[in-house]
């Protein structure tokens, strides 16, 4: 029982985190006239914010605590979120808005790799629906909620992410294990030691590869529907039906990672993504194709970062994970950046179908660049998986 409690509890957090910091850009201009009118201020900075936060919350905790306990981490971030999301219905000061998204940031960077490490000790199940929540977001929980700022207002929608934050913070004291902080083995390795050390270097660079890939085309997407002639009602259907994929590809992924592996199943996922990338530009025409390759894209991507997640946070010892996953999780997000301004250059410049034939190159070259599984594996975990 407490295994699904996990999955479950997993799923809502990874859910929570990307909805509540991706829906401030789609609320953005409404923030700024509701909450901040005849003061100019553009609202979209709050997103730069909590990026910094992000970069620097989990080094500060990795560096400053390197003895990892987990329960504390996870519950910590909970509540500063949900702390965070209860201030900003009392509709702050600007500048208190721009601590509190920087706050938020760092809390949910120690979260990320904090969660990480517990799902890889609960097996192949609880990293996919760590994952399926993540993908989930995009396509369900960041436009549901922009409805529901819409609609109710901002300081409701504020309130339902802090009561949702608190209600997870709850749930995490009842399902994950408090373990003795991570020592055992020695003092953590410094970060340059990741940087020379060629497995994990792999790990890193595969990581920013793919993250490059898939962060190019997929946030222009809806654009690129607009302007084809698409109504706002038929993107929100297309990405209503691309959640579909997730949640057919939930209760096979696990098989598919434990009959090939995790290092195969990274590899033939990078390079099923190729096809899904390569065809997006047809379906800019029409919502039926363009939400069957949506539901491809990310049905092969709850596979592939399925088995990422479990694989990445598997290389490294229980006392270096911490420090090895922050330094991947500031690698990904400057690669994520750097991909979603290759695209935009290569979409102006050349149009769409050349952004989604770099994107498709890169993920097949993240290919390439997936290093070796461990020679041991934790029996029990596999058993749980």
């Amino acid at each position: 029982m407490r295994w699904e409690l996990m999955r479950v509890f997993l799923f809502l957090t990874a859910a929570l985190q990307l909805t509540d910091n991706l829906v401030l850009a789609l609320v953005a201009p409404d923030l700024s006239k509701s909450f901040w009118p005849d003061t100019g201020v553009d609202a979209l900075w709050l997103l730069v914010a909590y990026a910094i936060g992000a970069a620097i919350g989990p080094i500060s905790v990795t560096r400053f605590v390197p003895a990892f306990r987990g329960r504390r981490a996870i519950t910590t971030g909970l509540a500063v979120l949900a702390t965070v999301q209860l201030a900003f219905a009392l509709q702050p000061a600007y500048q208190v808005a721009l601590v509190l998204r920087a706050l938020a940031g760092a809390a949910s960077g120690v979260l990320s790799y904090a969660l990480l490490i517990e799902a890889v000790k609960c097996g192949t199940r609880a990293v996919t629906a760590m994952t399926s929540g993540f993908l989930l977001a995009y396509v369900l929980g960041i436009p549901s909620a922009a409805k529901m700022g819409d609609a109710l207002g901002l300081p409701v929608l504020f309130q339902c992410l802090g009561g949702l934050s608190v209600i997870l913070c709850v749930l995490a004291l009842a399902v994950v294990h408090w373990t003795p902080a991570s020592r055992a083995a020695g003092s953590p390795k410094r970060f340059r030691h990741f940087l020379k050390d060629p497995t994990y270097r792999a790990g890193l660079l595969t990581s920013v590869l793919v993250a490059a890939a898939l962060a190019g085309p997929i946030p222009i997407f809806p654009t690129v529907l607009r302007q084809a002639g698409l109504a706002l009602s038929d993107v929100a259907i297309i990405y209503y039906l691309g959640g579909l994929g997730l949640i057919l590809a939930l209760p096979i992924v696990p098989r598919v990672i434990r009959t090939l592996g995790r290092k195969r199943t990274c590899v033939v996922g990078a390079l099923a993504l190729v096809a899904p990338l390569l065809a997006m530009p047809l379906g800019a025409h029409s919502v039926f194709l363009a939400a069957a390759l949506l539901m491809l894209a990310l049905g092969v991507e709850a596979l592939r970062r399925s088995a990422m997640q479990a694989h990445i946070g598997s290389l490294a010892p229980d006392e270096d994970r911490p420090r090895y996953l922050t330094l991947r999780n500031i690698a990904v997000q400057i690669s994520v950046s750097g991909g979603t301004s290759l695209a935009i250059v290569l979409h102006d410049a050349s149009g769409f179908t050349a952004a989604c034939a770099v994107a498709a190159a890169l993920a097949a070259a993240s290919a390439l660049f997936v290093p070796g599984q461990r020679q041991s594996e934790d029996v029990a975990v596999l058993a749980r998986s």
